[in-house]
């Protein structure tokens, strides 16, 4: 199937936001990613978020709303369009899952919680181009009901 949507969360808990490291093999690289994917057949977009994000996470999540959407016309970074959910754990637990669609050229290598309002306890790898522009968005989006949540 083409890759034309993924379908990713801002899992959010206790003020922090769960992120993922990969590792790109044939690059040589890791770099940070929200928990995501495509979609299967018969998935609705929110099934395809709550379902990657257990296989990569371990955790179960709940939708909450559609946070933002992004386009990457140019396609830089596989999909054309990214759709990111708002989602809260409500069970399983925290552990490194696996990541089917790259035909091994990637792997996860860590999971862990980033605090999403103190960028002075980010490290360098959250301020790369394909993440960044991600958690300022998230921090935008959820600033207005942070004391909601």
């Amino acid at each position: 199937m083409e890759r034309i949507v993924r379908c990713q969360t801002v899992v959010f808990q206790n003020d922090q936001i769960l992120l993922l490291r990969h590792a790109n093999y044939q690059r040589g690289t890791t770099y940070w990613w929200l928990p995501g994917g495509g979609l299967e057949e018969g998935e609705t977009f929110e099934q395809a978020a709550i379902r990657e994000t257990h296989e990569e996470t371990g955790l179960v999540v709940h939708v909450k709303r559609l946070l933002f959407e992004m386009e990457d016309i140019e396609r830089k970074y596989h999909y054309k369009k990214y759709l990111t959910f708002l989602a809260m754990p409500i069970g399983g637990e925290l552990a490194v899952g696996f990541e089917g669609e790259e035909g091994g050229m990637n792997r996860m290598k860590e999971a862990r919680w980033f605090p999403l309002w103190n960028e002075s306890k980010w490290e360098s790898g959250l301020y790369e181009p394909h993440i960044h522009p991600l958690l300022v968005r998230a921090q935008q989006e959820l600033a207005n009901e942070k004391a909601k949540i």
